[in-house]
């Protein structure tokens, strides 16, 4: 690749094609003032030749917008080659302007390598110039191209830079978007997971208990017999509208401490199940960011769902620990056995797990990963534990 800086058809204006055809028009006036003047013969017809042969480059270098970059090229040779060779034959008429224009403008638009191979034909230009007309101006020549090919250096190494930082720029621009978008989906996610958990409680428990009273009412069943069913229904809705408001306090960032969650639900599974439920917290009580509240309630709440699923009137035992670092949840419960089976033997611990539980164990899983921590859920000692340890 020939181009590594700038575009190689850099946009001109015509104010500034108009200076440096003006600048053209001064030096080819300038060169047929100074002895030794064009001529058809010695060192007039050199000049003749060589201010020909860079006054054709400069067209080109004028309408590089349009041309291919092999005739821009063709064009910096023209100029600085031939153009070197005038400055050594004319060195009074500033037509060292030819080569120094060449190199700064290539300096600028060439890779290294190349723009080095065009400062040597340059310089060796120059040196032939001299050779012909005397050694008197060459170091000051060589000095000034030396400069001009240094300035059209770092004019390219600037370039460069800026265009790595726009680079970087934009990289870190679609990394931003990127992770905002990330951020969106995991909202969105947290968003339906919680959802997901309002109905699965609520709306679940709520159908079971039409149904209930549906075939009652088949059943010929009086007021007396229905109406506790009604206000159980009743109750469940009541529960699904708190649980929906404490979903939205979760979302915003807002939650009750986590130990009041835990003991209201576990309040709630003594009354409506008739079952012993114990809840002890184990550490020194640590505040915790609202996600990692709500997938702690959130585990405990589907394990007294798989309880009662599963395991209707078991003894359950919570224990809340913090630890330096980490918050350990365990909900345990006593599995109850087959006709015939010894109580916590192995049998009914095996029907529990091949029941699994399902989506609910899933589910918890999935929210234990979106906060870090791990879930672990299975026999243990001839009971049923669920057990998420979460670092903080």
């Amino acid at each position: 690749m020939i181009i590594l800086g700038a575009p190689f058809q850099q946009q001109l204006s015509w104010p500034l094609r108009t200076v440096r055809l003006l600048g053209l028009i001064v030096l080819i006036v300038n060169i047929a003032r100074v002895d030794p003047r064009p001529g058809w013969q010695g060192q007039g017809l050199a000049v003749a030749i060589t201010l020909s042969l860079a006054t054709a480059g400069w067209p080109l270098w004028l309408a590089s917008d349009w041309l291919p970059r092999y005739a821009v090229i063709i064009a910096w040779v023209l100029i600085g080659v031939p153009g070197g060779v005038l400055a050594g034959l004319s060195p009074h008429s500033g037509a060292i302007a030819f080569p120094a224009v060449a190199l700064t403008d290539a300096g600028a638009r060439l890779a290294h390598r190349r723009m080095f191979a065009l400062g040597v034909a340059c310089t060796a230009g120059v040196l032939a110039g001299h050779l012909a007309a005397g050694w008197r101006y060459a170091l000051p020549h060589l000095l000034l191209l030396f400069a001009c090919a240094l300035l059209g250096t770092l004019r390219w190494q600037y370039v460069q830079r800026a265009e790595q930082s726009e680079l970087l720029l934009s990289n870190a621009e679609y990394a931003a978007q990127e992770h905002a978008r990330a951020a969106t989906l995991a909202e969105r996610t947290r968003i339906a997971r919680e959802i997901h958990d309002i109905l699965a409680h609520s709306l679940a428990a709520l159908s079971v208990q039409l149904k209930a009273i549906d075939a009652l009412v088949e059943d010929g069943a009086g007021a007396d017999r229905i109406r506790p069913w009604i206000g159980r229904a009743e109750q469940l809705t009541n529960e699904g509208i708190v649980e929906t408001r404490r979903a939205i306090l979760a979302l915003r960032g807002e939650t009750l401490p986590l130990e009041q969650l835990l003991v209201g639900i576990l309040g709630v599974y003594r009354e409506q199940d008739g079952a012993a439920a114990e809840f002890r917290a184990v550490g020194d009580p640590v505040e915790l960011p609202a996600d990692i509240t709500m997938t702690l309630y959130r585990t405990a709440q589907e394990a007294l769902t798989n309880v009662r699923k599963h395991a209707p009137g078991s003894r359950v035992e919570t224990e809340l620990r913090y630890r330096p670092g980490e918050v350990e949840l365990t909900v345990v419960n006593r599995v109850p056995e087959p006709d015939g089976a010894p109580a916590g033997g192995d049998q009914g611990v095996a029907g529990l797990a091949e029941q699994g539980t399902g989506y609910g164990l899933a589910g918890m899983r999935e929210r234990a990963e979106a906060v870090g921590g791990l879930l672990d859920a299975g026999p243990h000692q001839g009971s049923w534990r669920v057990h998420l340890r979460i670092p903080l």
